[in-house]
C-alpha cells in the first residue's frame, strides 16, 4: 500500500482538453487554413477557406464540441 502523501495527481483542465479536441477536429479537415479559440463565454474560428461551404462546414463540425457556447465565425472566403 502506499502512503497517500507519495500518490500522485493529474490534475486536468477541461478548458485545455476542449481547446485541443476543437483544434485538433479543424486541422483535420482544413489543416492550419482554420484556427479555434475557446474564450469563456464563446469558440471562435479564424483563418481562411476557399468558399463559403467550407466555411460552413469549419463552424457545424466543432459545433457539437462547442456546446452550449455559441461559435463566433470570423472565417475569410478567399
Amino acid at each position: 500500500m502506499q502512503n497517500p502523501s507519495s500518490e500522485r495527481y493529474l490534475r486536468v483542465d477541461p478548458q485545455h482538453e476542449l481547446q485541443q479536441m476543437l483544434r485538433r477536429t479543424a486541422v483535420r479537415l482544413f489543416g492550419n487554413a482554420v484556427d479555434v479559440s475557446l474564450n469563456d463565454d464563446h469558440v471562435l474560428l479564424t483563418g481562411r477557406v476557399a468558399n463559403w461551404h467550407e466555411k460552413q462546414l469549419a463552424q457545424e463540425t466543432v459545433r457539437p464540441q462547442a456546446m452550449p457556447r455559441p461559435i463566433r465565425n470570423e472565417i475569410v472566403v478567399a
